[in-house]
């Protein structure tokens, strides 16, 4: 499963007094860390099994959106889109994609409403429960460069894509992998999750980091970059961990990084620790 955890770390740069980095939840931990899901141990991301079609291969939108709407598959670009999005707002962004929203129509005889958005998170939201923390892994290198960080004093804050419920199933297992961070945000807590800036100053707020230019945004997303841009954050873009890297290469990935506003772009979290003296 796809699990990216928006980290923010504080931590003295360059004579200045406090930095705030934000890395996405669901990257450092297996799905915002980098995931590995082993029920697709293959294959790196939001990759499921979808056992009402014989167990094949599927990214977990399309297996999610397949219990609950069956007759309308998703591509796997569709089932990335808008990754780092809290879940629903994803779903949203999903189904109103030209040709899905098409393909609902000719299934549904209608077009979509925000009913059955409700509904098809309401039959999404188990099997993402249920995959996060079983299938979800902190990325190789994470905890040696939060390691790295804290031993310069540096704090670890978070916000993601997920609800409370779904990222305190993962809050353990990434404890016992070596993430645990000191502030954690999620979108159901601030009433809109990103591209809206409000959990990265809820964050800079519980930490007592400030002013936003002092900060760093690190994450996998466009939305990532969105959300640090809004808020005024220099925005650092991953690359190979990314949804459109999993589809098209991270060449391609980190060129979306950069149109969305990442100042900028590394290969994995860990390489943030080589350009921290830059920023």
């Amino acid at each position: 499963s796809n699990n990216l955890i928006t980290s923010a770390l504080l931590f003295n740069v360059c004579g200045r007094e406090s930095v705030l980095l934000m890395f996405n939840s669901a990257f450092a931990i297996a799905g915002n860390f980098e995931s590995r899901n082993r029920m697709t141990p293959e294959k790196t991301g939001g990759w499921t099994r979808d056992f009402t079609d014989g167990g094949k291969e599927k990214f977990i939108y399309d297996a999610a959106m397949g219990y609950k709407a069956k007759g309308v598959p998703l591509e796997p670009r569709e089932s990335r889109h808008a990754m780092g999005l809290l879940k629903i707002d994803q779903i949203r962004e999903i189904i109103h994609l030209p040709r899905v929203r098409a393909a609902w129509e000719a299934e549904h005889g209608k077009t979509p409403e925000e009913s059955d958005v409700a509904a098809l998170f309401e039959a999404f939201a188990p099997i993402q429960m249920d995959c996060i923390e079983e299938y979800s892994d902190v990325i190789l290198g994470v905890p040696e460069l939060v390691e790295k960080l804290r031993s310069k004093g540096v704090r670890i804050g978070s916000s993601t894509g997920y609800t409370r419920p779904m990222l305190d199933r993962l809050l353990p297992k990434a404890a016992r992998q070596g993430y645990v961070p000191d502030c954690i945000v999620t979108p159901d807590e601030t009433g809109q999750g990103r591209p809206y800036p409000w959990m990265i100053f809820e964050n800079m707020k519980r930490l007592g980091v400030y002013p936003p230019e002092s900060c760093v945004k690190v994450g996998d997303t466009a939305s990532d970059m969105q959300e640090g841009r809004n808020a005024g954050l220099i925005c650092i873009g991953v690359c190979d961990s990314s949804s459109d890297a999993a589809i098209s290469g991270a060449e391609h990935a980190r060129r979306v990084l950069e149109h969305s506003g990442a100042h900028r772009t590394i290969a994995t979290a860990p390489d943030l620790w080589s350009i921290l003296e830059e920023l």
